[in-house]
């Protein structure tokens, strides 16, 4: 199963998450509620997948992204931004620079989420 990390300030948002990918999919979980947070647990143990906030309480997803391109291995991993807004223009090419794949609006679909994951967990097999 994928570690996956969420780095959300909504605890709501993370809740729902978790439970999606921890109950109802056997992957390992770990939270965190800000820029800071997420580098910390980056650091500590590099996840298969990271849902990303576009909007957090210390900075926003690019400066995450930014700061985390520092950490060679963490670099890679791929990540899914999360928004509460459709984006008017996704921008993929320069997302994809920090592996960004792509857009999570609320609300969520579960079966996208699985798809996500099992996408990802594909693509780091190759």
């Amino acid at each position: 199963m994928a570690h996956v990390m969420i780095v959300d300030d909504d605890p709501t948002t993370r809740s729902f998450l978790r439970d999606v990918l921890v109950k109802l999919f056997s992957h390992r979980v770990t939270e965190a509620s800000s820029i800071e947070q997420g580098l910390d647990h980056v650091r500590a143990s590099c996840p298969d997948l990271i849902l990303l906030d576009r909007h957090l309480p210390d900075g926003t997803a690019l400066e995450f992204c930014q700061r985390l391109s520092r950490f060679q291995a963490a670099s890679e991993v791929p990540k899914w931004l999360i928004t509460g807004e459709k984006p008017l223009a996704w921008d993929a090419g320069f997302w994809k620079r920090f592996n960004v794949q792509g857009v999570l609006v609320k609300p969520f679909c579960i079966d996208l989420i699985d798809h996500i994951v099992h996408q990802c967990l594909q693509e780091s097999a190759v």
